[in-house]
């Protein structure tokens, strides 16, 4: 189940606008990111530690210690973006290569200070909860 908020109105309406809708992503471990791009949810939340970050081509990679993903942070601000910070990614799939995953960042929270385990364990019981009440 994907978590969505839609901003609608009679106003926007009357005015032949489509309504908002934001998606805040699939909370993902990172190691579920190696998974083909065919079997990730197409908008995703995944934590961990910016390993490597190129500013001149916005791709970093992103780690959890064993397993990473790469990320493109062409629509995300640069000051927010630093090589051996914790961070939040919020973002879009796009299937690379043989079976690789890209991360297209719309959001990047920076979370230094997190514990990486505990959030971890956090997003199981999210996931747990959500299967429970969808």
């Amino acid at each position: 189940r994907e978590e969505r908020v839609g901003i609608e109105g009679e106003a926007a309406h009357d005015r032949g606008e489509v309504p908002l809708t934001v998606t805040f992503g699939r909370p993902l471990h990172v190691s579920e990111m190696e998974q083909s791009a065919a079997r990730v949810p197409p908008s995703v939340r995944v934590v961990g530690r910016l390993e490597e970050y190129s500013a001149r081509q916005n791709k970093g990679l992103l780690t959890d210690g064993q397993h990473c993903v790469a990320v493109d942070f062409s629509f995300v601000p640069p000051r927010r973006v630093s090589t051996d910070s914790v961070v939040m990614v919020i973002g879009e799939i796009q299937p690379i290569g043989d079976g690789g995953t890209l991360v297209i960042a719309r959001q990047c929270i920076p979370m230094d200070g997190a514990d990486l385990s505990l959030y971890a364990r956090a997003v199981d019981v999210l996931r747990d909860h959500l299967s429970a009440v969808t």
